[in-house]
């Protein structure tokens, strides 16, 4: 089955995406069908070739303009006489100034709920699909540390805790979404951690910390299944 890169740097207005495979001295039918996450094909290639090196390399270019989003799917199927094998394979694009923790715009603009005002969201989430990516990418750029480079720090830091949240804050709902996952989405890690564990009196309790803003969160797992929740709630507003 042909090989594969599963990141595309968007550079140029084509992409050329390279598949490459081994086959017998034989006629071989390949199909390329490249699609946005809509289910929209963007291009294409199906035609049968003539083999006599046992081995192929095709290029299929991918448009950028007609592109949206930051994940395309390859289909690719080959078959060369009773032989037929067929993947999906999921390509992650890199834009410009969008931070590679980043999967999808809609998910991106969802997790950032802890830091937009009212007009802020509003107007993401009724933006048309095409203007969502543009209108993301201009909120960050205007907090952009270093305007002048490619990669936006502030956004890698967020971002970069959406993922630790995911990774060690997730129960019954994605760790973003947790408590313990917005305090560290908005404050980073805390300076200390106090642990009480469970015993026959009391479920587990956290305490965090952060003395550089003079600031302690307190986490008590309800059930007893690390389902932390905060003791008082937090209204969380602009804090970057």
């Amino acid at each position: 089955m042909p090989s594969y890169q599963n990141e595309i740097s968007f550079q140029q207005s084509l992409i050329p995406i390279y598949v490459t495979g081994n086959v017998i001295s034989e006629n071989y039918s390949l199909k390329l069908v490249l699609k946005d996450m809509d289910g929209i094909s963007v291009s294409k290639l199906d035609t049968t070739f003539t083999n006599i090196d046992n081995y192929f390399t095709h290029q299929l270019n991918m448009p950028v303009a007609e592109v949206g989003g930051l994940r395309v799917e390859l289909f690719v199927a080959l078959e060369q006489g009773e032989n037929f094998d067929e993947k999906v394979i999921e390509l992650k694009i890199k834009r410009p100034g969008i931070s590679s923790y980043i999967r999808d715009i809609d998910e991106a603009i969802d997790q950032m709920r802890y830091i937009l005002n009212n007009d802020e969201r509003s107007k993401l989430s009724k933006a048309k699909k095409k203007d969502k990516e543009e209108l993301f990418y201009t909120y960050w750029k205007n907090r952009d540390p270093t305007p002048e480079t490619s990669n936006n720090e502030l956004m890698d830091q967020y971002y970069s805790r959406v993922r630790y949240s995911n990774d060690h804050f997730t129960s019954f709902t994605p760790g973003w979404r947790t408590d313990m996952g917005m305090i560290y989405i908005l404050f980073g890690p805390p300076d200390d951690i106090e642990r009480q564990y469970m015993n026959s009196n009391r479920n587990a309790q956290q305490n965090w910390y952060y003395y550089r803003i003079n600031r302690s969160f307190t986490f008590f797992d309800e059930n007893g299944f690390g389902d932390y929740r905060l003791t008082t709630p937090y209204i969380y507003g602009r804090t970057w």
